[in-house]
């Protein structure tokens, strides 16, 4: 972690957490816990202030632990989220279908998701909304074989009670090729859509007024 600072840090440690995956960095009035499994592809960042969870942001995941056991769950898992902790307020950004949501919220008399209010029901600290319209899925699979025929696993949720049935069209981004181009040349035709093939990298340096000991980011 690099800070820029004229006197003072507001950063008084930066250190890897016992869990895997884990960092976390150390403020004045609070810390920042940073998880970030990069061969599955799933991050997660979380603020707290004065010992409490003030923003949360994740990507590629269904549930977040934090020091309250479980802060943030969902039926399945969501490309990216955000919840925001202000006050009696609990402020939620979601993709359009996300089934099911169970948020820790003690303080939260209200919920706006997506920047609408939205209905929910308390199950002790924790806030639960239900999506009663419109069916949600994720695909469960990561892998593809180049040169074969693939079978995906799609899990569905249906809220509506009602029977749906219907083909699904799986369409990989215009990019696609250039981001497996690497891993083809690794593997041989293995294809994974999630970064196998890539590690972090963490390197610490000294405050200098050189910036070519940082040239490497």
């Amino acid at each position: 972690m690099i800070q820029a600072y004229a006197q003072t840090p507001s950063v008084a440690a930066f250190e890897k957490d016992a869990a895997p995956n884990t960092y976390r960095v150390r403020r004045q009035t609070g810390e920042d816990v940073l998880y970030a499994d990069v061969e599955q592809s799933r991050y997660w960042l979380l603020r707290r202030e004065n010992n409490k969870p003030a923003l949360l942001s994740g990507f590629n995941l269904n549930e977040v632990k934090g020091q309250e056991s479980t802060l943030f769950s969902s039926t399945l898992p969501l490309a990216e989220f955000e919840c925001a902790w202000q006050g009696e307020k609990l402020s939620v950004t979601v993709p359009v279908r996300f089934g099911q949501l169970k948020i820790w919220a003690p303080e939260a008399k209200s919920l706006q998701v997506n920047g609408k209010p939205m209905p929910f029901r308390k199950d002790g600290d924790f806030i639960v909304a239900r999506q009663r319209e419109g069916v949600a899925f994720v695909i469960e699979d990561s892998t593809l074989f180049l040169g074969m025929q693939n079978q995906l696993t799609v899990r569905v949720m249906n809220p509506t009670g009602s029977a749906v049935s219907g083909r699904v069209k799986i369409s990989l981004p215009p990019d696609w090729p250039e981001h497996v181009h690497s891993q083809l040349d690794w593997w041989g035709g293995i294809v994974n859509l999630l970064a196998w093939n890539k590690g972090p990298i963490q390197r610490q340096t000294f405050p200098t007024p050189h910036r070519r000991l940082v040239g490497w980011l």
